[in-house]
């Protein structure tokens, strides 16, 4: 079987796992915090504080992910659903939600990011390697997000890989915006693509 927990991530166990609908396909949701940034320095709130408001609202994914040194804390198991979306948690063999550290325009490091895909990405590959081992092909069913992504419920119900949160059925929200290649799901993203609001990508 399969690690329940992701090798080298912080486990921080949380009540609240949603049982799956293991008739669906096993995919990996992804989800951007889209923090509020400091206004000055364009600083994200301290990572500590957004997973500690994650767990205080009940509002958990599998993981939480900074992109820029790879820290990883788990909230559930694989085998069960988290609670990061508003609908559809249960959809799927497994559905492995990742809440990336990440908000348009930070700046870390004396740069700005516009998009993950802009970010080291440290860590993506084991996270990926990790979804694979639970049956997620490393592929985007609906194409590589952006900020304009479709949704498709047939293709959702239908086929095992990655979506972005803005591509889950019924779903208002626009994360994670463009995300990097997922090895055999390399796909054209407009990397650095602005943006004209932040408002609605909240995950």
């Amino acid at each position: 079987m399969p690690d329940l927990w992701l090798p080298g991530a912080v486990k921080d166990p949380q009540p609240g796992g949603v049982r799956l609908n293991k008739a669906l396909p096993a995919r990996g949701t992804w989800h951007i915090t889209a923090d509020r940034l400091d206004p000055v320095t364009m600083a994200q709130p301290a990572r500590a504080n957004v997973w500690n408001y994650l767990r205080n609202v009940g509002y958990c994914p599998h993981l939480l992910w900074d992109p820029f040194d790879g820290y990883l804390v788990q909230a559930y198991p694989a085998d069960v659903g988290a609670r990061a979306l508003s609908r559809w948690n249960e959809d799927g063999a497994v559905n492995l939600q990742v809440e990336i550290y990440f908000s348009p325009g930070v700046i870390r490091g004396g740069t700005q990011y516009l998009s993950v895909d802009q970010t080291p990405c440290t860590g993506l590959e084991e996270i990926v390697d990790w979804m694979e081992s639970w049956g997620v092909p490393p592929v985007w069913p609906l194409g590589s997000p952006t900020w304009e992504s479709t949704q498709d419920a047939d293709v959702w119900n239908a086929r095992a890989g990655h979506y972005g949160h803005i591509q889950v059925p019924g779903e208002n929200h626009r994360d994670p915006g463009p995300m990097p290649g997922l090895r055999a799901a390399v796909t054209e993203a407009a990397a650095g693509l602005l943006i004209p609001e932040l408002g609605g990508l909240s995950a």
